[in-house]
């Protein structure tokens, strides 16, 4: 069962399950950290898995700023409130760009990082959110996300505009540089369904600035492929969780990388 637990000056929707190595979960936009259900959450039979509901999503309250630099502090301070030294760090969609902000302001807080069906820059998206208006207050959104979010946000039915509003202003700005993680250090997984929302393209460019990364396409899928293939993507995020730098017969990219 969750919790809200005090972190910085919000109070977060937290869910703590497992016991070993820390590994925090970013759930994406729209959305709350319930979506990790069929996959991720698995994890916690061999490490601790932690999930949050971020500010305004869920079961937490939308307050403070609403930008990347503060999410990235949010989930800097839920790391730290383990104990334990860093976590390993898993974001999907707009989670992916919190994440890749964590790694980048926080990189002693980051394990290894990895990034699901995410971008670093806006054009890197085929479609981004939109925001709302007279003739589409929920900006298209299913019935399914705006039940869900009346039925879970302490900021009422009401608020659910506001929110697409936020989203669609922080879609449409880039993250970071497209080869911005060339400076982190550790390990990073690139994974993205091989018929996404974010181009293909964008994910090679990622996966060949990194100093020490691995890509998985997962075919057959779409932005939805932790719940078309739930057990394909967990066991590709299980083995790079428990692995050290790839060892193969015939690199290319990596030799390269090593020079």
């Amino acid at each position: 069962m969750g919790e809200y637990r005090n972190i910085r000056d919000a109070s977060l929707w937290v869910e703590d399950r497992g016991e070993g190595d820390p590994v925090l979960l970013l759930h994406g936009g729209m959305s709350d950290v319930d979506e990790f259900e069929p996959t991720l959450f698995g994890l916690a039979d061999t490490f601790r898995v932690v999930g949050y509901d971020r500010r305004g999503f869920g079961r937490t309250a939308d307050t403070g700023d609403f930008t990347l630099t503060e999410m990235a502090a949010d989930a800097a301070a839920v790391i730290e409130s383990l104990g334990g030294g860093p976590a390993h760090v898993i974001g999907y969609s707009a989670g992916g760009m919190v994440a890749t902000s964590l790694a980048l302001e926080h990189p002693d807080l980051v394990r290894s990082l990895t990034v699901i069906s995410s971008a670093l820059g806006a054009e890197d998206w085929i479609i981004r959110p939109q925001p709302p208006s007279g003739d589409s207050p929920d900006a298209g959104y299913p019935a399914v996300i705006v039940d869900r979010y009346a039925q879970l946000s302490p900021d009422g039915p009401e608020h659910f505009p506001v929110l697409v509003r936020k989203v669609s202003d922080l879609a449409a700005r880039d993250v970071a540089p497209a080869d911005a993680l060339a400076t982190y250090p550790g390990r990073v997984l690139i994974m993205s369904a091989d018929d996404d929302l974010v181009t293909l393209e964008s994910q090679l460019a990622l996966y060949r600035s990194l100093r020490s990364g691995e890509l998985a396409v997962v075919p057959g899928t779409s932005h939805m492929l932790m719940f078309e293939k739930p057990q394909v993507v967990t066991d590709i995020i299980r083995n790079f969780l428990a692995g050290a730098e790839p060892v193969t017969y015939f690199p290319i990219h990596r030799a390269r990388s090593a020079d």
